[in-house]
């Protein structure tokens, strides 16, 4: 097609980038909301105060956590 018609070509190509970009975004995505970055860098109590932080009403949290977790339990 790039021989035939280049501009079709260009053009799927710049379709093909968007695609990829946005697939790729919401990739990441997925993977924060697995594994959000403030859970890995802090740990639970400090990832569910951030989430509390984020609502749209207000909210109040009260965690106990004395020590961090194993990686499996957070």
């Amino acid at each position: 097609m790039v021989h035939s018609s280049p501009h079709e070509a260009a053009a799927l190509v710049v379709e093909a980038r968007v695609a990829s970009a946005a697939a790729l975004e919401e990739l990441r995505g997925l993977i924060r909301g697995m594994h959000p970055p403030m859970l890995a860098d802090r740990g639970l109590g400090e990832a569910v105060r951030a989430l509390a932080l984020d609502l749209p009403l207000p909210c109040e949290t009260e965690i106990d956590v004395p020590e961090r977790l194993d990686a499996p339990l957070e």
